[in-house]
């Protein structure tokens, strides 16, 4: 599926993008692991 990046677009978009990002680099920080949307190339996503 091709999409405009665009599309993930929505009225609170900047507050849940922050929420994510500031919870993910605090763990980052902490363990080098992330909390949310981490990527696994071994189940393909």
């Amino acid at each position: 599926m091709i999409t405009p990046h665009i599309s993930g677009h929505t009225p609170h978009f900047q507050k849940a993008f922050m929420a994510i990002f500031l919870a993910n680099l605090q763990q980052f920080l902490a363990n080098q692991e992330l909390v949310k949307n981490e990527i696994n190339l071994d189940k393909g996503y």
